[in-house]
């Protein structure tokens, strides 16, 4: 799970609309944003949004196209 959180966060850097997205989702989960858009908190908010998306894709099967472009668009690659 710490790979994939870093991966995001390498990855968010540069790509403003990931960036967007994990703050609100952080901010909604009781993490903090910086002023700069440093994300100051730990990893528990990106465990709970993954657990949820996991969870509402569990019928997918596992091999989940939706969650395939998940780790793609946050730059985490387990499967390649």
């Amino acid at each position: 799970m710490r790979k994939m959180y870093t991966a995001m966060l390498r990855k968010a850097q540069n790509d403003p609309t990931l960036m967007k997205m994990f703050k609100k989702i952080h901010k909604e989960k009781g993490g903090i944003v910086g002023e700069n858009g440093e994300f100051l908190m730990d990893l528990n908010p990106f465990k709970d949004f993954h657990k949820s998306l996991v969870e509402a894709h569990k019928g997918c099967g596992p091999n989940c196209i939706h969650l395939q472009r998940f780790y793609a668009k946050i730059g985490y690659y387990p499967f390649w």
